[in-house]
């Protein structure tokens, strides 16, 4: 026999082989009763490379505080929006970061904040905006000065119609909020940003974990950021001016959420002010 022939021969062999033992393996899933997942499992580059351009991640470890989160990995891992059992991969934060531009946009526009943002701008006490751009993509996507929203959304939360709209959108290239999804967060958005964890949820100060502020764990959380006038040495030009500009900061955190509740009817809105 041909060398040729015995390797086509060997080649059968191990083909034949192969499938008899993917068959036996299926037999013996379905003999313990397990299925394989119909739903696609989430890799890094499973969207088009202009989504990861045009859906910037911003890094919570810009702030002052923390932001307390507690993700699902059990619901993340068995919806497929991760190929690792205790932690979020790339294209989860992607499809997260959306869902978000998308929820912004809709708080935005729903509670008119581009109106308190101006009117801090107008005030004539020249408050300076934080110097981070992201504030978790609230000036990005929105423009403000010092107006954002603050929530994590568990996008964990969502049925798989709705995660599959998401997967479907940012599949075909498109980061753009459209009218499906624009309607699929007005309809979601109070429960992906509940914080199941807990019934309240405390706000921390980053460096030594201060207790800042806390709030119900289904409210919508709105936060006015500026920054104090410092001159070259670090120091505060003037504290008078800082401390009136404090003072109206309450005031204005106070009324501003009286003002948002009213508007809000099922979900609480607690707004509160920070300074660096």
């Amino acid at each position: 026999m041909g060398y040729g022939n015995r390797v086509r021969i060997f080649l059968l062999i191990s083909v034949l082989m192969l499938t008899a033992t993917l068959l036996h393996g299926c037999s013996i899933a379905k003999l313990l009763g397990r299925q394989e997942s119909p739903v696609l499992r989430l890799e890094y580059g499973s969207f088009p490379p202009e989504v990861y351009e045009q859906i910037p991640l911003f890094s919570v470890t810009k702030f002052i505080y923390e932001i307390p989160t507690r993700y699902d990995f059990d619901l993340i891992y068995e919806k497929g929006l991760s190929d690792k059992k205790d932690a979020a991969n790339m294209d989860y934060q992607v499809m997260q970061t959306y869902y978000r531009k998308a929820l912004i946009m809709h708080i935005a526009k729903k509670l008119d904040l581009e109106k308190y943002d101006d009117e801090l701008a107008n005030s004539g006490l020249d408050f300076i905006s934080h110097p981070g751009d992201s504030y978790l993509g609230a000036k990005y996507y929105l423009g403000t000065r010092y107006v954002m929203v603050i929530n994590i959304c568990h996008i964990e939360q969502l049925d798989e119609t709705d995660l599959e709209l998401i997967r479907r959108t940012l599949q075909a290239g498109n980061t753009g909020v459209t009218d499906e999804v624009a309607e699929m967060v007005a309809r979601t958005w109070p429960e992906v940003i509940k914080y199941r964890a807990d019934e309240e949820v405390t706000y921390y100060e980053m460096l030594n974990k201060t207790p800042l502020y806390k709030f119900p764990n289904n409210a919508l959380v709105i936060g006015i950021g500026t920054v104090r006038e410092y001159d070259s040495r670090g120091n505060v030009v003037d504290w008078d001016k800082e401390k009136e500009k404090d003072a109206y900061l309450e005031d204005f955190c106070t009324r501003m959420e009286k003002e948002l509740n009213e508007k809000m009817e099922d979900v609480p809105v607690k707004v509160f002010k920070f300074t660096v």
